[in-house]
């Protein structure tokens, strides 16, 4: 703090943070999961997981 501010300040965070995950694959695989080349998909971690693991040889 400088000493033209001497406010003390309280704070708090909530909230998920944004993960990108890339993933160079098939033109096929991106029809088969509905998903837009190029996209991006907000999805919880469930879904993030089943992705990561059907595309570990993508990652």
């Amino acid at each position: 703090m400088t000493a033209e501010n001497t406010q003390k300040l309280d704070v708090f965070g909530v909230g998920n943070a944004l993960v990108d995950i890339l993933a160079f694959v098939e033109e096929d695989t991106i029809a088969k999961h509905s998903l837009q080349k190029g996209g991006m998909t907000l999805m919880e971690a469930p879904e993030q997981g089943e992705y990561c693991r059907t595309w570990k040889t993508y990652l």
